[in-house]
C-alpha cells in the first residue's frame, strides 16, 4: 500500500437483526476515529495519516440494546514509502570565470514533491550536499581539482519518500575562481616610515 488514504471497513453481525451503534477504529493500540453502522451493519473509516511501516488495525463495536459489544482480530497494514527517481544534470554560469553547476532533480512517483537532502559523491568521497527546493531541485557548485570527475547524486529520502540515486555524470574540474584585493587599498607614509 503506497502512502495514501486507507479505508477500513468493519461488518458487525448479530443473532437477531442488524446491529446498530458505533465502531471505533484503532491503529497500533491508539484510537484514530469512529463510524456509525449503516443499515447493512457496516462501518467505514478513512485514514490518510499512517506513517511508513507496518501497523496493527483493530475495530471495536460498542454494542446496542440488543447486541453486546465485540472486537475484531488485528489486521496488519503495511504502508510503503513513495518511490522516487533522481536525475543529475550539468549547467554553468556565464561571465569571465564560468562555474559548473550540478543540478539534481528528484521526482516522486505520486503525491507531494520530495523534500530533504541530496548528497553529491565521487566514489565514496562527498563532494557536497544541498537541500531540495520547492520544485524538488538541489544545486551545488563543486570545488574540484583539475581533471575529469565522475559524480552521482544520492537522495536520502524523507518521511514519506524512499531514497534514490542518479546515474553518474562526468565533469571537468578546474578549481573555483577567486579574486585578490588589497586591504587597505592605500596607505600614506612619511619618509622613513614603513607599513604593511
Amino acid at each position: 500500500q503506497v502512502l495514501s488514504a486507507v479505508q477500513f471497513k468493519a461488518v458487525v453481525s448479530g443473532n437477531g437483526g442488524i446491529p446498530t451503534g458505533t465502531v471505533n477504529f484503532s491503529v497500533d493500540g491508539a484510537g484514530v476515529g469512529s463510524s456509525t453502522l449503516d443499515p447493512t451493519g457496516t462501518a467505514t473509516f478513512s485514514d490518510a495519516g499512517l506513517a511508513v511501516g507496518t501497523h496493527s488495525i483493530t475495530a471495536s463495536y460498542s454494542g446496542d440494546t440488543n447486541d453486546s459489544g465485540s472486537a475484531s482480530a488485528a489486521l496488519s497494514q503495511v504502508i510503503t514509502a513513495i518511490p522516487t527517481s533522481t536525475n543529475l544534470g550539468i549547467s554553468s554560469t556565464g561571465g569571465a570565470t564560468p562555474q559548473t553547476i550540478l543540478l539534481a532533480t528528484t521526482f516522486g512517483s505520486t503525491g507531494p514533491i520530495p523534500t530533504g537532502t541530496v548528497t553529491f559523491l565521487e566514489g565514496a568521497t562527498v563532494v557536497g550536499s544541498s537541500t531540495l527546493d520547492s520544485g524538488g531541485v538541489a544545486t551545488l557548485v563543486p570545488d574540484l581539482s583539475p581533471g575529469n570527475h565522475t559524480i552521482i547524486a544520492s537522495y536520502l529520502g524523507d518521511a514519506i519518500h524512499s531514497p534514490s540515486q542518479s546515474a553518474s555524470v562526468t565533469i571537468t574540474g578546474g578549481g573555483t575562481g577567486f579574486s585578490i584585493v588589497v586591504d587597505p587599498p592605500k596607505m600614506t607614509l612619511a619618509t622613513g616610515q614603513n607599513g604593511t
